[in-house]
């Protein structure tokens, strides 16, 4: 199957992933995807797309394009434009099988907020009040549910949508049509930080096998969102 895919880089998503890499110390990334034939199994879908090249691409695109570089090799000796060199490889690991559980938007928007307010076990982690946190959230919703305003009318209540402060008024902006799903955060190579046995990490590692990895799929009309985030102390 072939794939269309863009990262995540509205404003409003940005915002969101930079917050949570604050709070949890993490890589976070957030991308798109658009499968050529759409299907009503979401697990099958999932499946067959984490072992393409097609999320190896997603994930070099995001490590490139939020600047963190830890799966490719950027050379400015050579000229004045940088030669950038991928680390070879695969991030999944091989036969690897998902395990899904559903999502209700109320645990959905849960989620959310528990990346951005947790008390992470990290010098570096600086967690944000509840209200900023919903602030940031809602605009984040906004940005995958929400169309952009053709008439002023339809202006007016994008910018009500934006200004939601409360749980309940956060989950109705997700569409009762969405799907959501937490992916076992177990399916891609682990650095092995909380594993002592662990002397060298995959070079394409991502997860750390602590509570701050997760994966969280989200399937809206045509196509599908993937959230991945790592952390460790």
């Amino acid at each position: 199957m072939k794939y269309t895919t863009a990262p995540l880089n509205d404003p409003a998503a940005l915002t969101f992933l930079d917050a949570v890499d604050v709070t949890l110390n993490s890589n976070t990334f957030f991308f798109r995807v658009w499968p050529e034939k759409g299907g009503s199994n979401h697990a099958d879908t999932l499946q067959h797309f984490v072992g393409s090249a097609a999320f190896d691409e997603c994930m070099y695109r995001c490590d490139l394009l939020r600047g963190w570089t830890n799966y490719q090799i950027i050379d400015w000796a050579s000229s004045d434009q940088p030669r950038i060199e991928r680390i070879k490889g695969s991030f999944t690991k091989p036969g690897v099988s998902l395990s899904l559980s559903g999502l209700p938007p109320d645990e959905f928007v849960e989620r959310l907020i528990w990346m951005l307010t947790t008390q992470h076990q990290s010098p570096y982690s600086n967690s944000m009040p509840e209200k900023h946190a919903l602030k940031i959230i809602g605009r984040l919703l906004s940005c995958l549910f929400v169309p952009p305003p053709a008439t002023k009318a339809e202006s007016l209540l994008s910018a009500l949508s934006a200004s939601f402060d409360h749980r309940a008024s956060l989950a109705r902006l997700v569409p009762p049509t969405t799907a959501v799903y937490a992916i076992q955060p177990d399916f891609l190579l682990s650095t092995g930080y909380f594993d002592p046995d662990v002397e060298e990490p995959p070079p394409l590692a991502y997860f750390d096998g602590g509570e701050a990895d997760t994966c969280t799929a989200i399937f809206y009309r045509d196509h599908f969102a993937l959230l991945l985030t790592n952390g460790s102390p």
